[in-house]
């Protein structure tokens, strides 16, 4: 048999002998192909060390001299009264001597306060610059995918968007719970208005009570009146039928629907002070128009969007803490000794008391904190995505505005107006040959509960998809980058975006702002041009490692959102001093892993998976490639579902404080 083979390829011309290496060749490349580092989430579990996980009382070595909060041993009296090295001066400035040299004073505070970053922990090093070649040969056993996917575009396509929205929208929604309400007229959206502050007056708790920070009612007013006549003009017409009115351009994409914006987002009738309270502060905050709001906040008040107010914030966004010293009655909504999450800690609170959207921004993991220590989905899109026309970016290139919401429907109704791109067939089609890369080794760096939470939860999602769907999606083993990339992937971030921060914000050093606030600012400014430029090159380097070396080969990645639950707030009951808190080795266990997004400048997703033992929420992080956010939104209510079900008798649920807008509990029936 043999000898009759050889005779035959003897007789055959060179270029058929070509052709079948070639199909052999292809063979083999497929059988790689097919043999894929597959692995179950139960052999995730198995491989972790339970004495490995971090703690909320273990930081790494390389931050243990900052694990403590600064802000507390500080003053906001324009200076730091410990650090500064003149105390006549400190005298003088209190009693308002004329004798007191402020620029004098001001250099010398700044040359002591320089002389003790090092020793404190918080400047960050000079980053350690990641090998390209390392990078690239990451995962070698991970074959690429054939051809990206168009995830969305700016035509309509309404077969697939309707497709992909109907898919999304699988359980309640805030915005279809206002819909269901103001096309039956249960509610009036005035009544919206007016409860709200009401609510917020005289019922809230405490904890929750500055979660708005500036108001405007004959605004939000006026925004609902507009909206109740085009209700009941849909009422009149069609008696009621939503989409017949959404088809015949009477009822808009967000027609009633109460939002709250991040105050350093500028919105029509307010002042923009980035947290700040524009009477402590020596520095004029203009009141900004219709023509020099956010065009992100007019896209949402052109859809019918009522603004019921600017939301708190850790100041200038320069905080994964949430906590605000002055606007202090701010504190986690299920437990108050713990920290919300920031920097955008007003809009996740407001979403998690009941209501159905907000806007952030995300420079760090500023959306995806607070959402995962509120227990609400957040989504920070591609860099840029959501436009940021006349919003003060003071870090660009890491900043994105973003949004925290009810459900993934409510997100990506959002996401629709907001960045005015619409879902493509590619979403769909992705779920039928779905590739979800895991890193083992960053849930073995979580808590041990939020490793067996969040693992739950992704075992959850793939059930989902494989039992409801019919699918068969394929979990990979690989690595996001090489060992020990902790202090480099930290030191690039703290870098780029404290540098940027110090520029846009240094003006407003010695002009009362808190002490917490302040060192930060300072800190950024001393950083040396070698360090800011390897954190630059860091930053282009693993923008390409994501793009073409991980998203190449899988669609989505997945991590625990963070290290830990909420730690403990350390503020004093009673401040005597609004110094606020700073506190870098809390931060890098709120941090470690939503920075990745901004540096790469691709979209994240948090899914609520669960609580801890003390009923604290925890988070699941899902990343993709730039402008897959509809598949990462679809992905979220695949699993969101199936988790409220499963925890909706949990104890955690009656320590959160609701509003309804119809009184004063919660909108949400379910909860």
């Amino acid at each position: 048999m043999i000898r009759k083979q050889l005779g035959f390829l003897t007789s055959v011309r060179l270029s058929s002998i070509i052709k079948t290496l070639l199909y052999l060749l292809l063979i083999f490349h497929n059988s790689i192909s097919f043999a894929l580092p597959e692995i179950t989430v139960e052999e995730i579990k198995q491989s972790l060390d339970p004495l490995k996980h971090i703690t909320k009382s273990f930081i790494p070595s390389w931050l243990s001299s900052s694990d403590q909060a600064y802000g507390f041993e500080l003053t906001s009296k324009r200076m730091l009264l410990n650090m500064a090295s003149d105390p006549m001066a400190n005298l003088l400035w209190l009693f308002g001597s004329s004798s007191y040299d402020a620029v004098q004073f001001r250099m010398n505070r700044e040359h002591k306060v320089n002389s003790l970053l090092p020793e404190s922990g918080i400047t960050p090093k000079n980053p350690i610059l990641f090998d390209e070649q390392a990078l690239h040969d990451l995962n070698p056993d991970i074959t690429e995918q054939i051809s990206p996917r168009i995830y969305e575009t700016e035509y309509q396509n309404q077969g697939a968007e309707l497709a992909t929205f109907n898919r999304i929208n699988t359980g309640e929604s805030g915005i279809g719970y206002f819909y269901y309400h103001y096309a039956n007229n249960h509610l009036q959206p005035e009544d919206v208005v007016n409860n709200f502050y009401r609510w917020l007056d005289h019922h809230a708790p405490w904890h929750v009570k500055d979660i708005v920070i500036k108001r405007n009612q004959t605004l939000a007013v006026n925004q609902a009146k507009s909206s109740a006549e085009r209700w009941e003009h849909c009422r009149e017409l069609y008696s009621g039928d939503i989409e017949k009115c959404r088809l015949a351009g009477i009822i808009k994409a967000l027609d009633g629907i109460p939002v709250v914006v991040k105050d350093e987002i500028s919105v029509p009738g307010y002042t923009t002070s980035y947290g700040l309270d524009p009477l402590r502060v020596d520095r004029h905050f203009p009141s900004h128009t219709r023509e020099s709001q956010s065009e992100v906040v007019k896209r949402m008040t052109d859809e019918g969007a009522i603004v019921l107010g600017k939301s708190n914030q850790h100041i200038f966004g320069l905080g994964a803490f949430g906590l605000n010293p002055h606007y202090p009655r701010m504190g986690n909504i299920y437990n108050s000794a713990y920290i919300p999450g920031g920097s955008s800690s007003g809009s996740a609170m407001f979403v998690g008391i009941g209501g159905p959207l907000a806007i952030g921004t995300d420079g760090g993991g500023s959306v995806s904190i607070p959402a995962a220590n509120t227990g609400i989905p957040g989504l920070k899109p591609t860099e840029g995505k959501i436009t940021a026309k006349n919003y003060d970016d003071a870090a660009p290139g890491l900043v994105a505005i973003g949004l925290l919401g009810q459900s993934f429907f409510d997100l990506a109704e959002g996401y629709r107006v907001t960045s005015q791109k619409v879902p493509t067939s590619h979403v769909l089609e992705a779920l039928s040959n779905l590739r979800i890369g895991v890193d083992p080794g960053w849930f073995q760096h979580a808590s041990r509960d939020v490793a067996t939470v969040t693992l739950t939860c992704l075992e959850t999602l793939i059930n989902n998809l494989q039992q409801r769907e019919g699918l068969s999606p394929q979990l990979l083993a690989m690595h996001y980058l090489p060992e020990d990339y902790e202090k480099p992937l930290w030191d690039t971030h703290t870098v780029l975006f404290g540098r940027g921060e110090a520029e846009g914000k240094a003006g407003f050093i010695d002009k009362g702002i808190p002490a917490e606030t302040e060192l930060a600012l300072i800190m950024g400014l001393s950083l040396d041009r070698s360090t800011i430029e390897n954190a630059k090159e860091n930053k282009k380097r693993l923008t390409h490692h994501f793009q073409n070396n991980i998203f190449s080969k899988v669609d989505v990645i997945v991590m625990p959102t963070l290290l830990t639950t909420a730690p403990k707030a350390e503020r004093p009951w009673f401040q005597v001093f609004d110094n606020g808190e700073l506190n870098l080795a809390k931060t890098y266990l709120m941090t470690a892993h939503t920075g990745l997004a901004n540096l790469t400048g691709g979209p994240r997703v948090t899914v609520q998976c669960g609580f801890d033992e003390n009923y604290l929420p925890i988070g699941l992080q899902l990343m993709g490639n730039n402008n897959s956010e509809y598949l990462l939104m679809l992905l979220g209510a695949t699993v969101e579902k199936s988790i409220l079900a499963r925890d909706q008798d949990h104890p955690a649920w009656k320590l959160r404080p609701h509003f309804n807008p119809f009184k004063n509990s919660s909108p949400m029936a379910q909860n």
